[in-house]
């Protein structure tokens, strides 16, 4: 078994076994620190990181479980295996409660067993720490998740393939209730009009398409009609997701916009334009209708438009029909 890149701490008083053991996991490609007391080792883990730790527990002062113990309290413990001495398995197993990963028992040949149990110990330590992302991660999608569920303003209802209520997820003033409605056939919850009779049809052909739409209004207690969006769409081939959507602002400023342009369109059908050609006398300023008659300005213009005539004298025909009580551009 190689142990390329994997840094040990090895804490044993006893400088021959130390040398031993450093030399045989050195030999598989391991980086060994060697620390002869348990003070020696704290301050070697506090210097720097490791990836196991491999502790007597007789050493002189601190003992194994002490050092175990001084590290699991501040979340520094690394995968460590305990070595203890026969009879000793019952401080063993209090160091694995403190959160050491094994033992091993100082007799017969355990150092031919020992990188047998680092090797175990190490892959146990990588499956925990997949697990550990993995959970990290699966935490996370499910934050984000209901994050980005907290700010729709939708009701999202997920079905079984009867049709019940599975998981459902409703904003404040919405029209579906709630309570807890898990195991509640739908049809007893939303009306007809969402979409209810669609959502058998789904059934019956299973091959539709999806998703669907269907807007649907409601009357809630205070007599105020709201619009609502219903958006289907099938998963798993036999589960149903409902997106329910408030749309009433929407609605309303489609019916107000349809309101302006009827108004607009009777509006335009009581003006009346002229264009085109218009035949004009260029003496009398007559004009000629389309039966041929010629008509006054006024008339011609009163027919046709909705103008008025009111009728004065302009300065140049005060001074040419009546220069008597006109001087210098004003009346005498």
């Amino acid at each position: 078994m190689e142990l390329n890149g994997i840094k040990a701490l090895y804490v044993e008083d006893n400088r021959m076994t130390a040398r031993v053991l450093e030399s045989r996991l050195t030999k598989r490609g391991a980086q060994v620190r060697l620390a002869d007391s348990g003070e020696a080792g704290l301050k070697a883990i506090e210097a720097e990181h490791f990836d196991l730790l491999v502790v007597d527990y007789q050493l002189p002062g601190m003992d194994g479980l002490e050092v175990i113990q001084n590290l699991a309290s501040r979340g520094k413990l690394p995968s460590t295996i305990m070595l203890t001495a026969t009879g000793d398995e019952g401080i063993a197993v209090e160091a694995i409660k403190w959160g050491a990963s094994d033992y091993l028992v100082k007799e017969g040949n355990y150092l031919d067993l020992l990188p047998a149990v680092i090797r175990q110990v190490l892959e146990q330590t990588e499956v925990l720490r997949e697990k550990q992302l993995a959970e990290e991660r699966l935490r996370f999608s499910e934050s984000t998740k209901s994050a980005l569920l907290d700010a729709m303003p939708d009701a999202i209802i997920t079905l079984d393939p009867l049709l019940r209520i599975i998981e459902y997820r409703v904003p404040e003033n919405h029209l579906f209730p709630r309570e807890n409605l898990v195991g509640v056939p739908v049809r007893e919850v939303l009306p007809m009009q969402a979409g209810i009779e669609k959502l058998d049809g789904i059934w019956a052909l299973r091959n539709s398409q999806l998703p669907v739409t269907v807007e649907f209004w409601h009357e809630g207690p205070n007599g105020e009609r709201r619009y609502y969006e219903n958006r289907i769409s099938r998963f798993w081939d036999a589960y149903l997701l409902l997106v329910i959507r408030d749309v009433t602002a929407r609605v309303k400023a489609e019916q107000e916009k349809e309101n302006l342009i009827g108004k607009l369109k009777e509006a335009l059908s009581e003006i009346k334009t002229l264009s085109g050609l218009i035949p004009i006398c260029s003496s009398c300023k007559k004009i000629r209708d389309d039966q041929g008659y010629w008509n006054s300005l006024e008339v011609y213009m009163h027919e046709h438009t909705d103008a008025s005539f009111s009728h004065s004298y302009c300065p140049e025909c005060i001074k040419r029909e009546f220069p008597e009580v006109y001087v210098e551009g004003k009346f005498k």
